[in-house]
């Protein structure tokens, strides 16, 4: 029930916005004017609402109560935690890569060689791309 409100109170907010983002010029693709990113913001905030939407209505049909699993959540949380510390020990490569081969153990990920290369390549090209090519800094 708290999830139609919510999805209903998005909906309703994206169409607030995208009516008073019509106000603005558009322009064209080529020479976008002021109204061409919050015109795109908009749309985009109304479909994913809506495929929201659609996918809980589908989940709803198709699934029965399921529970969570509070042991998992309570080591993610944990994991995070120490996320948090080791960031500023090791740095942000290592403490990363560390990190999300974690969150691959902890949520039952086949295998040991998947979740590693995947961890380290997820962790280097972020930092790729935040550190040397937006000029961000990191811990």
């Amino acid at each position: 029930m708290l999830e139609r409100i919510a999805t209903c109170f998005f909906l309703g907010v994206s169409l607030f916005y995208l009516f008073f983002a019509q106000e603005l010029s558009f322009g064209m693709i080529a020479a976008p004017k002021a109204g061409f990113l919050p015109i795109l913001a908009g749309t985009a905030a109304c479909v994913l609402t809506v495929a929201v939407w659609v996918s809980r209505k589908s989940k709803e049909l198709t699934a029965g109560i399921t529970g969570i699993y509070w042991r998992k959540l309570f080591f993610i949380i944990l994991g995070l935690i120490f996320y948090i510390i080791f960031l500023q020990i090791v740095g942000y490569i290592a403490a990363t890569v560390m990190f999300l081969f974690y969150l691959f153990k902890v949520t039952d990920t086949v295998g040991w060689l998947a979740p590693g290369v995947l961890s380290t390549t997820v962790a280097i090209s972020f930092f790729i791309v935040f550190v040397k090519l937006l000029g961000v800094i990191l811990p």
